[in-house]
């Protein structure tokens, strides 16, 4: 079997589409009145997925499942469509257990996940962790978001996949390389490499940790109908070639971007470079917000380390693992309350503020819609995330310091 034969088995729908069925996902088909007067049986037949012998799986619903559970959801084809244009409704069932498994691992790769995990990590664990799992993952984000628009394989095919996550704006973003699955190898594979040394604990079970969680993520993305078993693939291969190629550098960049005098220019200047080299698509997708939204949090956290020098920066371990204390645990919430609070207040202050002057002072571009000029998006996500981290990093733990209830 040839390269091109291995890329399109891979890139078939099928595969996904057998693997929701093996996790439980099935068509509820509408009556044989609704198939006939709406003609929309051939597309809920084939987003049940194919047999071997070509013909259509259709599946007795009548039976009782342990724990299932209906959904209603939409089908559309892979085509790249306008959030205006509508889809035709279906009904899904799904096993309950196994439903929410993986919508809760698929959470481990958005947003709300990094504002409130990596923040709880440098207030309350380890900045220098932190700090540099924060650095290595923006550069393989951006590298991932990077080769979107230049490769434009399409999401898997729906129908035969079913989407259980459909997002109108999401749909118009390129499925390679998946950027669940790079998050997901990086973050917990370079966590442990950063840690073995510096925790007393067997690193076994951090490996063996490690890969639930890159699994749990990546194989999410195929039970949601989101990406293509090649999508993941590609994800993790290219964060593996990122860490073989970059950890041994990680410290070193750590250490300029923390003792230069002029490393948040620099660090800014790379950011703005990285984005006019970002290739550019003619209409206008999510991805290049994304990226400047990843970049500029990277951005921040090292701009704010640089002048909120931690003691987490000087000392080296090996400190030993045990299970924090009920006053430890309670002054844990609280720095966690205060600083959660602080970064939303400073991401909502800083947002309206750049949504309101910068399409004041920007070009348009010819374009109405003030969210989608490249003048307005990029500058906006750059600030405001680019505050968050600072927030993060420096303001919050300087408050931390005022109050008495800072970590040393």
């Amino acid at each position: 079997m040839g390269n091109t034969a291995i890329v399109q088995l891979l890139r078939d729908p099928k595969l996904v589409a057998k693997f929701q069925s093996y996790c439980g996902v099935q068509i509820v088909l509408p009556s044989k009145e609704q198939q006939e007067g709406e003609d929309v049986g051939k597309l809920y037949k084939q987003a049940n997925g194919y047999v071997d012998n070509g013909s259509y799986n259709i599946v007795n619903h009548t039976a009782t499942r342990l724990f299932g559970r209906h959904r209603t959801v939409r089908i559309h084809t892979s085509k790249l469509k306008s959030p205006d244009d509508p889809s035709p409704k279906m009904t899904v069932q799904t096993m309950a257990v196994i439903d929410l498994f993986f919508r809760f691992a698929t959470e481990l790769g958005y947003e709300p996940f990094y504002i409130t995990v990596v923040p709880f990590f440098l207030w309350n664990i380890d900045s220098f962790v932190a700090r540099q799992a924060v650095l290595l993952w923006s550069i393989s984000m951006y590298m991932g978001q990077a080769l979107k628009p230049l490769i434009r394989w399409p999401r898997p095919a729906s129908p035969p996949v079913i989407r259980l996550e459909y997002n109108p704006i999401l749909e118009q973003e390129y499925g390679f390389p998946s950027t669940h699955a790079i998050v997901s190898t990086i973050l917990p594979f370079y966590t442990v490499y950063l840690t073995y040394n510096r925790y007393e604990y067997n690193v076994v079970y951090g490996v063996l940790l490690a890969m639930m969680w890159c699994l749990s993520v990546s194989l999410s993305r195929l039970y949601l109908g989101v990406h293509s078993v090649l999508d993941i693939i590609g994800g993790m291969s290219l964060s593996v070639l990122v860490l073989i190629f970059s950890v041994c550098y990680m410290e070193a960049w750590d250490r300029f971007f923390l003792h230069f005098p002029l490393s948040p220019v620099v660090a800014l200047s790379g950011v703005v470079f990285a984005l006019a080299i970002y290739p550019v698509e003619k209409r206008w997708t999510i991805d290049r917000g994304d990226t400047a939204a990843i970049l500029g949090s990277a951005v921040g956290v090292n701009i704010g380390s640089f002048f909120y020098q931690s003691l987490d920066n000087n000392i080296t371990g090996p400190f030993s693992v045990r299970l924090a204390t009920w006053d430890e645990f309670q002054m844990y919430l609280l720095r966690f309350a205060i600083g959660v609070v602080i970064l939303f207040l400073d991401k909502l202050i800083i947002k309206r503020l750049c949504l309101w002057i910068l399409p004041a002072i920007m070009p348009t571009g010819g374009e109405e819609d003030v969210s989608k000029r490249t003048w307005v998006e990029l500058p906006y996500k750059i600030i405001t995330y680019s505050s968050i981290g600072i927030g993060a990093a420096l303001v919050v733990p300087t408050i931390f310091d005022y109050l008495n209830i800072s970590r040393f």
